[in-house]
């Protein structure tokens, strides 16, 4: 029969990881260290109806890029960025629905959790940093989700990597559809 060892463990009361001692990373370690739970206290959440104002001083204050937007249940349903919530994008959103730019509900500017990619957890566990660059590269997204047993289980966010290996990574969204593919044609700035 096989023996196990006893980790090292203390109570958890109250703890809370600190980001800035967490070390840096290069591109052969374990992809799981990338992993960021959707659930958890960590990302800065802020629900679906949260104004734009609101959700910009909720990413700032606690520093973050990006942030998870949940339901009226507390479910994750998508994420934002800061830079999209600053974006000319959100403008011509807020114009769409007839408001001001800062009464603009962060749904209208979230990229859903169903529009963004997705690997197992077996893989990830498996991956390396390095695996992860290539595939956020290659997906055009700036997050991959991470599910299991049908379930997401956690996040994996673009900005989380370039700040934890120090290394800059250039994510080219690519057009996925006809209006897209136009979209990018007439507005090659933009893209």
């Amino acid at each position: 029969m096989k023996t196990f060892r006893c980790l090292h463990w203390a109570p958890a009361d109250g703890w809370r990881p600190d980001p800035a001692r967490r070390a840096q990373l290069d591109y052969e370690a374990s992809a799981l260290e990338l992993l960021e739970d959707l659930t958890a206290p960590g990302p800065v959440r802020m629900p679906a109806i949260a104004e734009v104002c609101v959700a910009r001083l909720l990413l700032e204050a606690a520093k973050a890029r990006w942030g998870s937007v949940v339901d009226e249940t507390n479910e994750p349903i998508g994420v934002v960025t800061l830079r999209e919530l600053q974006s000319p994008h959100s403008a011509q959103r807020a114009q769409q629905l007839g408001l001001r730019w800062v009464e603009v509900p962060v749904r209208y500017l979230m990229t859903p959790l169903s529009a963004l990619p997705v690997i197992g957890l077996d893989q990830l566990r498996r991956a390396r940093v390095g695996d992860l660059t290539e595939t956020l590269c290659r997906s055009g997204s700036e997050f991959l989700l991470v599910g299991n047993d049908g379930r997401i289980r956690g996040i994996v966010a673009c900005s989380t990597l370039v700040e934890r290996t120090g290394r800059p990574l250039s994510i080219r969204h690519q057009p996925a559809s006809f209006a897209e593919i136009a979209q990018a044609m007439a507005h090659p700035d933009q893209a």
